[in-house]
């Protein structure tokens, strides 16, 4: 091999380094900024010993399954997710009556893949 194509992989090793970096870092920056997005439209119980306790449950949380080339986050609420589809879509209740959905979910999770997918794009452009 000669100087020539050492040069080369050697650059290239560089460019996969830094975007692969960058995009673990655009993965994180978007998962903290979707639990904010989720947190601040979350509805809350206004009274009672649980009041709050949704709204302050959202977290994002590195997955197990990631490694030194691939990061996973999930944004989820770790105290109330039984409420989460409940309080998305609507349910009906033990009486009959319908509760309106309150869709707080959706549009953070759309948000969140439009962002993510501006930055990777960005780092990708940046090498």
């Amino acid at each position: 091999m000669n100087d020539w194509q050492k040069g080369l992989i050697e650059l290239l090793q560089d460019y996969t380094d830094n975007v692969t970096e960058g995009v673990k870092d655009a993965v994180r920056e978007v998962a903290e900024e979707t639990e904010a997005a989720i947190r601040e439209a979350s509805p809350v119980k206004k009274f009672g010993k649980k009041k709050g306790r949704y709204k302050k449950g959202w977290k994002a949380e590195q997955r197990s399954s990631s490694t030194s080339t691939r990061s996973l986050y999930s944004v989820h609420n770790k105290t109330d997710y039984q409420l989460t589809h409940l309080l998305e879509f609507g349910h009906i209740n033990r009486d009959g009556s319908f509760t309106q959905p309150r869709p707080h979910i959706r549009a953070a999770s759309d948000a969140a893949h439009e962002k993510l997918m501006n930055k990777v794009e960005d780092v990708i452009k940046k090498g």
